[in-house]
């Protein structure tokens, strides 16, 4: 649709429209944003497009750059700060925040992903850079509450994030984030809800909460917390859409915009006594200075640089600007609704509206889901109808997921049988021949039995055979039952470990991997073209009688048969005095996983399960989020019965059994929680050292263990020290499985798969299987306790085998931007790059500026060119890398070392390593920045 901007002149009250007609995007703009400076603006829209728009001096914006990546509507869009190049970030429905940096010197302009987070269960609903004096940073909010911040330590290499904090303002869904702006105050972070039932979070220690829909974090630099400032009472009564810090800077407080219906102002000024104790929070005075209200419900707000005006979008499509007069009195000085695009805008929606809501409630025989849009249309509750019958349901990296409730966006009866009657036509249409079948597999949750049978029967009316399991089970056994009832497809129903609200929808191909292109946009394009379901399809009670309909449990009992390869150590298992709690989180791996243990060997006196999560239940009452991954705050159950029990290892499997989280008990009696990357390191080894023993004189050449691209490196390193191979895939098991499939056709044999986020795939499956890792992680443990080792211990092994891996980066500023020339041009002059940093030999040298690689052939690099910037990394003979960048938008150079050490080195030997890599940093500065002899400015 349509953009318009409104461009104001404060002086004069003068107001510009400027509408773009020239977009790609066809369907809601949900957020502009501008860069720092003004001259730039990205937008975002429901039809998954991203684009950027540059200002000509002449006023006019144009498109420089548009892309769709993310697998749903693209509701957040913001700028970094141009101090760390030109940087953005976007969230998605589908629950995706990716990161983006623009490569400069490419016309067009190209920007590039550089990470991506997984970062939540629920709905990512806002997105925010932090002002630059705090670094690197992007702070998220979901719809389940929850805050989380993250900082790119290095900015020369944006792939790597860490997660620095996590609040939990809210119970319910927060809608809305922003940074404070000034310097000589501690910064805060103001969080708003719009749920009509919020209540305050874990953060307030008080499991009933308050009704408050306003919370505010002070970050302490003592304690080094954000912390919640409770007397900070601001009380709102309606549902907060959206809120934002003045970004005027005052050493007296702060002003904070809060829309919730009306726009409220509130000054927040430091109280006059303030602690002598500097871990102590700052104490605010709140007054409400200011209410914006002219009778339109404002959904969006942004100031102006200043801080004294505030321009405000309402649902009704206006956009109205306020500007600030004296003694905090503030003036609607213009109100813009361009008549005829409201219109046009109104009747397209109307009668979007009416076709859908009429669709649905003719499609629809689930009489809840109809009676909910029923409900609606008799409200005239147009925000709630738009954003349940706007929007695609599309395969992400792990299926269709998606809230259950009644709408084309969502996932209900209708949508279940209209992606399946998808799904079946497409197999028919690649396999026109007999059917093979479709294994059907489902979870514990809300629906997911129900969602498996509508599907089984659209299969079987279309003349496809099923197979379907009669009770839970894991995602990986439908994988498994895939490859080994040769089956054209699978599918699983389930969201893993999202929340209790959603469902999925996990399809499979013939070879067992998740569907990739062009599958899943076929499934999709066909449910979408022919989406009225035949009545047929909703008549499920008697599937059974169907002659297509085939029980799949007969292969259940093979799936352990057939993993009981990988069950080297079945003597010592049997006699091991180690004891083990196993969670299934409130999902269906309980029967598997016991099952698994004991095919391994494990006496029944050994195993433990945490009996309040061992047997489905799609409420997950004991845990606040249903991912082991989140660690210590969801394992409380299991480190109780462990250490009732006497346990030392915790194994503990998401609620569709394709991950496991892995926990050890100390002898001071404290728990390590291992990370992804570390158990992959673990496994890594142990999957190696036993396939090596099993063909000690075998070729290692085709051997390979994978990993992706976001996980520890680590891999390549034991690679090339013990002769296997090791290759990176896109993040996610849709990639490894198919990369898997693909490499097995060329005689390649993959013996491990595994990313940082728990997942590991060593068995027969193609997909991440939490069942079977469960039983080798055990059975590595009961091995190393015949070795007088811990796990823990182990890994501090494998680390002395293959050495350390430490980074560290900085900047220097530089007198002005020949000096940056001139110092580069001295680096590269005849392409004779230094030789030596310090003592160590320099072996490949990268310059992205004028193209040169010496590693690759013809010393032609890989990555794109970056010919107006300045770039060059150099990689050491120990592996070690040092690489410098010219800042684009403030004279400095950055710089970025990562030391890999020599084998060899143990946990004691940290100090000296730190020291090692102190000396490679002032090697890099004295060899390649020069400082006196630029006349170079160290770093503050």
């Amino acid at each position: 649709m349509p953009t318009t901007i409104v461009q104001m002149s404060i002086a004069t009250d003068e107001q510009v429209l400027s509408t773009f007609d020239d977009s790609p995007m066809r369907d809601i703009v949900h957020q502009v944003v501008f860069d720092a400076y003004g001259r730039r603006m990205a937008t975002c829209s429901s039809d998954m497009f991203i684009c950027v728009w540059d200002r000509e001096d002449s006023g006019m914006w144009i498109k420089t750059s548009s892309w769709k990546i993310h697998g749903g509507p693209v509701t957040r869009v913001a700028w970094a700060h141009p101090e760390f190049g030109q940087v953005l970030a976007t969230s998605s429905n589908d629950r995706s925040v990716f990161v983006w940096e623009e490569s400069t010197g490419i016309t067009p302009a190209k920007w590039t992903k550089k990470a991506s987070f997984a970062d939540s269960r629920t709905t990512v609903t806002d997105i925010k850079f932090a002002p630059n004096f705090l670094g690197l940073q992007l702070a998220t909010a979901n719809s389940a509450g929850i805050i989380r911040l993250y900082e790119a330590p290095d900015i020369i290499d944006l792939s790597q994030w860490s997660l620095l904090h996590e609040l939990n303002p809210f119970y319910y869904r927060c809608s809305s984030i922003s940074w404070s702006s000034a310097q000589g105050l501690r910064p805060l972070m103001v969080a708003g809800c719009d749920d009509t039932e919020a209540k305050n979070g874990g953060d307030k220690g008080d499991k009933g909460g308050d009704r408050s829909r306003l919370v505010i974090y002070e970050l302490n630099d003592n304690v080094r917390k954000w912390i919640n400032l409770p007397s900070v009472k601001i009380q709102e009564t309606r549902p907060v859409n959206d809120v934002a810090f003045s970004p005027a800077v005052s050493m007296l407080g702060h002003v904070v915009a809060v829309a919730s219906g009306d726009v409220n102002l509130y000054n927040l000024t430091v109280g006059r006594s303030r602690s002598s104790s500097p871990s102590e929070p700052t104490s605010y005075i709140v007054q409400k200075i200011a209410v914006l209200s002219d009778g339109y419900k404002t959904w969006r707000l942004s100031w102006n640089v200043t801080g004294n005006a505030i321009t405000l979008c309402t649902a009704q499509g206006a956009i109205r600007v306020w500007k600030s007069m004296y003694l905090d009195e503030w003036k609607l000085v213009s109100t813009s609704v361009p008549s005829e695009r409201k219109e046009t805008k109104k009747k397209q929606w109307n009668e979007m509206k009416t076709t859908k809501v009429a669709n649905w409630l003719k499609w629809d025989k689930n009489e809840a889901t109809r009676a909910e849009i029923q409900s609606l249309v008799d409200s005239k509750d147009d925000a709630a109808l738009a954003a349940r019958m706007n929007g695609r349901l599309l395969f992400g990296t792990a299926g269709v997921r998606a809230r259950m409730e009644a709408g084309f966006a969502r996932l209900n009866d209708l949508t279940i049988i209209q992606l399946s009657h998808g799904f079946a036509r497409h197999v028919k249409n690649v396999y026109p021949g007999e059917s093979r079948g479709v294994a059907i597999g489902f979870d514990g949750r809300h629906n997911s039995k129900r969602f498996a049978r509508l599907a089984a029967n659209v299969f079987m009316r279309n003349g496809i055979k099923v197979y379907l399991f009669s009770e839970v089970a894991p995602t990986p056994v439908v994988s498994w039952a895939t490859i080994h009832l040769k089956c054209d497809a699978g599918l699983m129903v389930t969201a893993s470990h999202n929340p209790k609200e959603d469902n999925g929808y996990k399809a499979y191909w013939s070879n067992g991997a998740q569907i990739i292109g062009p599958h899943d946009d076929e499934i999709v394009k066909i449910a979408e073209g022919e989406p009225q379901p035949r009545d047929e399809y909703w008549d499920i009670d008697e599937i059974e009688k169907n002659p297509l309909f085939n029980s799949a449990d007969p292969c259940i009992d093979p799936y352990f048969t057939a993993e009981k390869e990988y069950n080297y150590k079945r003597s010592i298992n049997e006699k091991t005095p180690l004891k083990f709690t196993y969670s299934a989180f409130h999902g269906i791996g309980y029967h598997y996983s016991k099952r698994m243990m004991r095919e391994y060997g494990f006496p029944e006196d050994k195993f433990f399960s945490v009996t309040e999560q061992q047997e489905p239940n799609p409420d997950f009452p004991t845990i606040p989020f249903p991912n082991p991954e989140e660690g210590l705050k969801v394992l409380t159950l299991s480190i109780a019965n462990a250490e009732k029990n006497g346990c030392t290892v915790i194994l503990a499997n998401d609620p569709d059994a394709d991950r496991l989280q892995m926990a050890e008990r100390r002898k001071d009696g404290s728990w390590k929680i291992f990370s992804g990357n570390e158990m992959g390191t673990l496994i890594t080894w142990w999957v190696w050292k036993n396939w090596r023993e099993a063909n000690p004189t075998a070729d290692t050449s085709n051997i390979y263990i994978l990993n992706s691209a976001v996980s520890s490196q680590i891999v390549k390193t034991m690679a090339e020290v013990e002769g296997f191979k090791n290759d990176i895939t896109l993040t996610g098991f849709k990639w490894m499985g198919n990369v898997s499939y693909d490499m097995a056709k060329e005689n390649k044999k993959v013996i491990l798969a595994w990313e940082e986020s728990i997942g590991f795939m060593p068995g027969h499956t193609l997909d991440k299987d939490g069942v079977i890792a469960a039983a080798i992680f055990a059975e590595m443990a009961a091995f190393l306790e015949t070795e007088g080792k811990t796990l823990e211990q182990q890994l501090f092994a494998l680390y002395h085998r293959y050495g350390y891996h430490l980074v560290r980066s900085s900047y220097w500023m530089v007198p002005s931007p020949s000096v940056t020339q001139e110092l580069f041009a001295t680096l590269r002059k005849d392409l004779k790059f230094p030789e030596h940093i310090g003592k160590e030999v320099v072996k490949y040298v990268r310059d992205l500026t004028v193209g040169y690689d010496n590693s690759q052939p013809g010393n032609k690099p890989l990555l794109p060119l970056s010919t107006s910037s300045e770039m060059v990394t150099f990689t050491l003979e120990n592996g070690s890398i040092a690489t410098l960048r010219a800042s684009g938008t403030e004279p400095k150079i950055k710089y970025y070392i990562e030391l890999k050490t020599a084998p060899g080195k143990n946990q004691e030997d940290l100090s000296s390593v730190l020291e090692e890599l102190s000396v490679l940093e002032r090697d890099v500065v004295s060899t390649l920045l020069r400082p006196n002899q630029f006349g170079l400015i160290p770093r503050k």
